[in-house]
C-alpha cells in the first residue's frame, strides 16, 4: 500500500472519530438540557399532604367536637357516614382455600341541591349517606341534623358544609323561628362601632356615643378657652398664637 492511500485512510479515520466526538457531544448536550424541562412531578403542589389540606380548610371553622379519622383519610373530604376500606378473605367453595382481599365502600361523585346555599354541591357521597339523604328530605336537612350520632357521622367534609349552612341568612332565620315557638328571647348580636382616624392619622378613634339623658348642649367657652380651642398643637407648644420668629 503506498503512502498516498495511508494518508487518505488515516484522514479518513480521523474524520470519523471526529464526527463520532462531536455527534456525541451534541447528544450529550441535548440530552442534558431536555433534563433541566421537567424537574418536577405530576402531582398538584398546592398542598404537602392530606393533614395540611385538611388544616388549610377547617383553618376558619370552628373545631370539629371529634377528631378527623386517620384510617381512610380520604373520608375527611366527603360523606363517608363512618365507611372505610375493610379486609378480607374470598373461600373456595371445594377446598375453602383463602385468598387476601379488601372491601372498598360505594363510593359516588354526586352534585345535590342545597335550598340554604341556592345552588348545586359536587361532593363524593356514600350509598348509605344517598338512603339517608332521600329519607330526612334533602342535603340540608341531613346536614343540619342536631343528634351526636349524626355529628359523628358527617365527618369533617360534612362539618364543613354544616358550618357553611349556618352562616347562611335562610339558616339564620329558620333557627330564629324555632326559637321564637319554644319561647326563647332572640339572639342578639353586637355590632361593630365604626370607626374613624384621628386627624394626625396615627390611630382610630371610636366615634362618641350620645349619652341615653340625650343630647348635651355645648357651654359658651370664655376667652381664654376659646383662645386655646383655636390655636394648633404646635402653636401650643410654643406658647404663641400669633406665629414665632
Amino acid at each position: 500500500m503506498s503512502l498516498a492511500s495511508l494518508g487518505r485512510a488515516g484522514v479518513g479515520s480521523a474524520r470519523r472519530q471526529l464526527d463520532a466526538s462531536s455527534c456525541s457531544s451534541s447528544s450529550r448536550q441535548r440530552w442534558s438540557s431536555l433534563s433541566f424541562l421537567r424537574p418536577f412531578s405530576c402531582s398538584s403542589a398546592r398542598f404537602g399532604s392530606a393533614d395540611e389540606k385538611l388544616e388549610r380548610i377547617h383553618r376558619t371553622v370552628p373545631q370539629y367536637p371529634y377528631a378527623p379519622r386517620n384510617w381512610y383519610k380520604q373520608s375527611n373530604f366527603g360523606l363517608y357516614a363512618g365507611r372505610h376500606i375493610r379486609f378480607g378473605n374470598s373461600v373456595s367453595d371445594e377446598y375453602e382455600n383463602k385468598n387476601r382481599r379488601w372491601w372498598r365502600p360505594n363510593v359516588q361523585s354526586k352534585r345535590l341541591w342545597s335550598e340554604a346555599l341556592g345552588r348545586l354541591i359536587r361532593i363524593r357521597v356514600t350509598a348509605r349517606v344517598l338512603r339517608t339523604i332521600d329519607k330526612v328530605g334533602g342535603l340540608d336537612e341531613y346536614l343540619l341534623g342536631e343528634k351526636p350520632a349524626r355529628i359523628k357521622e358527617l365527618g369533617m367534609g360534612g362539618w364543613l358544609l354544616r358550618w357553611r349552612m349556618i352562616k347562611t341568612t335562610a339558616v339564620t332565620e329558620r333557627f330564629a323561628e324555632q326559637r321564637q315557638q319554644m319561647g326563647l328571647p332572640p339572639v342578639v348580636r353586637k355590632e361593630k362601632r365604626p370607626k374613624r382616624k384621628d386627624k394626625d392619622g396615627e390611630g382610630e378613634i371610636e366615634q362618641a356615643q350620645p349619652s341615653s339623658g340625650g343630647s348635651q348642649e355645648q357651654q359658651p367657652l370664655d376667652g381664654d378657652a376659646a383662645t386655646h380651642q383655636k390655636t394648633t398643637p404646635s402653636q401650643r407648644v410654643f406658647g404663641s398664637t400669633t406665629g414665632h420668629t
